[in-house]
């Protein structure tokens, strides 16, 4: 059950479209409260974490101002594109539970201090985090990791173009912890989706009949899963997964997200970023 979406903005206007129309959109389809949330840097503070050393060419003071300056530029685009889009969408604002009409609503929440922190945070208490794709934004990439690793709660990076419901599902599955509550995580996303494509990549047959039992379990949800076995063609499993994405006609892949300890990994290769920055549809991650 979705009942809350938190989407971070970061008051910079560029590709935040995609994640805001597609939370907005899923507010509506859930009857769900949309949460935004901008997060204000402290200048002084930012400064001070840089040390001396980093400040050699400018003085602490005059780029404590120049971070805050655009602190109060971000704060009140934010503010704009907020008030903008509910007003475009007609979702009513309020922060007080219950009392929009079929449960749709929409408030703008402002915090000061560390980015990835406030996230942490808004995230915990949340259903679900809808963000930009990593390749096309303005907020911090730590508040990446917080939504992924420190929440405890799924994040679904959105797509190209903004989408509220998906009708083809990919499930990226690799046996273990990650992958299971990416799928638990997904389930309102299933429950109305019309075929999900088991998806395992170069898999032995331990693997193949892990993924027959996920479909078994799908389908006595009477959901309408089939396994999909994908042979690898030597440049690795984000290439053939993200093939057998297109192959199936998918517009969301389900998928889990690498172990804290792994997250260098996550930043700079492996499946996950190949996924997110030449994938083509949405992506829903779980840790």
């Amino acid at each position: 059950m979705i009942r809350t979406i938190l989407v971070p903005l970061a008051g910079d206007g560029a590709g935040a479209v995609d994640a805001l129309e597609t939370a907005g959109g899923m507010a509506r389809g859930f009857g769900a409260h949309l949460v935004c949330l901008h997060v204000r840097t402290d200048g002084t503070a930012y400064v001070a974490a840089l040390g001396g050393d980093m400040l050699a060419s400018i003085p602490a003071e005059e780029l404590a101002g120049m971070i805050d300056r655009d602190g109060d530029t971000r704060c009140r685009a934010a503010r704009r594109q907020f008030d903008d889009f509910c007003a475009r969408r007609n979702i009513p604002v309020t922060s007080r539970a219950g009392v929009a009409r079929d449960g749709l609503s929409a408030e703008l929440l402002f915090d000061y201090g560390d980015p990835a922190d406030a996230l942490a945070g808004a995230g915990r208490v949340s259903d679900l985090i809808v963000m930009r794709r990593p390749d096309d934004t303005g907020l911090p990439q730590g508040m990446l990791h917080a939504a992924l690793f420190e929440t405890g709660r799924p994040l679904l990076l959105a797509g190209p173009q903004p989408t509220v419901t998906y009708d083809r599902i990919a499930i990226g599955w690799t046996p273990g912890r990650e992958a299971a509550r990416a799928v638990a995580a997904a389930a309102p996303f299933l429950e109305r989706a019309k075929a999900i494509e088991v998806v395992c990549v170069d898999a032995d047959a331990g693997h193949r009949q892990d993924a027959a039992r996920l479909v078994d379990s799908l389908r006595w949800r009477g959901l309408p899963a089939a396994v999909r076995p994908v042979v690898g063609d030597g440049d690795g499993d984000g290439p053939a997964l993200l093939d057998a994405v297109r192959g199936c006609g998918s517009d969301l892949l389900v998928m889990g997200g690498f172990g804290h300890n792994r997250f260098r990994q996550f930043v700079l290769g492996g499946v996950s970023r190949h996924v997110l920055q030449h994938g083509d549809c949405a992506v829903l991650m779980a840790h």
